[in-house]
């Protein structure tokens, strides 16, 4: 019997897979397996799927009990903001079809969409925090500075050709001119300021296809984390990637400072554009927040 009676699954034809119609063809015999009914939607322009979402909070008639979504962490967001924002009591599942796909990782599953497709037959809903921006929300990350700057020195005819290479070969070109800001940043209370090259705030687990670096991250816990990096350095970048415990943090943390909380404030000089789940959406100041537990998504347990 179908654990869902009617789900819908979202895609965009430029969500980072060209072949993503032949994705659909393999997914769905494993979807199907555990949905009684399965629509597809195709969406057309970015904020599509936050309208959909608003519509059905607005349908007393609703039938729809799964999101499913296809795309990268861009999409992916798209679906996490029309859930939360419209305080939509529905659960969510994500099949991988960008770069990165880190959340995926998170929730255990596999970077291939047919394997993932697969694993949903077997998995179960767990809830997750997001991080309210503004008036924005996102559920892996929010960064500026070098992962920004990461980004926008990547050429989008090479990350469709070449994927992750291409965030290799402009990390190289970002180190040969990394930009340094000054930041001021309140976390519940607590104030700290300094000059930095990046700074991470974090709820999932893996950041750019790599472990955030330490192990008792907990995406569910109310808490988000909070790295600053002082040194634009590869051995930086390298203790960054390096997992490790917080009783250890203390004598490898040379590089890296690490702050949690459940709010903050950040303001910075000069002003810093904001990347949110990799989109980068606008600038420095900002308030976060903690929600707890605001998404429920399959997970691999």
């Amino acid at each position: 019997m179908a654990k869902y009676c009617n789900a819908i699954l979202f895609y965009h034809s430029k969500s980072g897979q060209s072949e993503i119609h032949q994705t659909i063809g393999k997914i769905t015999p494993y979807l199907t397996q555990f949905t009684q009914t399965l629509t597809l939607h195709q969406t057309q322009a970015q904020g599509e799927i936050e309208l959909y979402c608003a519509k059905i909070a607005n349908d007393p008639d609703n039938t729809i009990d799964l999101l499913i979504v296809l795309g990268g962490d861009g999409t992916v967001n798209e679906l996490v903001n029309g859930i939360v924002k419209n305080n939509i009591d529905i659960p969510m599942a994500i099949i991988p079809g960008g770069t990165f796909n880190d959340f995926t990782r998170t929730l255990q599953l596999s970077p291939n969409a047919e394997t993932t497709a697969k694993q949903l037959v077997d998995t179960k809903e767990v809830a997750y925090d997001v991080l309210q921006v503004n008036d924005r929300f996102a559920l892996n990350f929010v960064g500026l500075g070098l992962m920004v700057q990461n980004a926008e020195n990547v050429d989008a005819d090479a990350k469709s050709v070449l994927g992750r290479f291409s965030y290799i070969f402009s990390t190289l070109k970002t180190l040969a001119s990394p930009e340094s800001f000054s930041y001021e940043l309140t976390i519940d209370n607590q104030r700290y300021t300094g000059d930095t090259y990046m700074l991470i705030i974090a709820n999932g687990l893996y950041v750019g296809g790599n472990r955030l670096p330490i192990s008792e991250l907990n995406p569910s816990d109310g808490i988000c984390n909070v790295f600053v990096l002082q040194n634009a350095s590869f051995g930086a970048l390298k203790e960054f990637i390096q997992e490790k415990s917080r009783i250890d943090w203390e004598a490898f943390n040379e590089h890296i400072s690490h702050y949690e909380g459940s709010s903050l404030t950040l303001t910075t000089t000069p002003t810093k554009k904001i990347d949110i789940d990799g989109e980068i959406d606008f600038t420095t100041p900002i308030e976060l927040s903690v929600k707890p537990k605001a998404v429920r998504i399959l997970t691999v347990v």
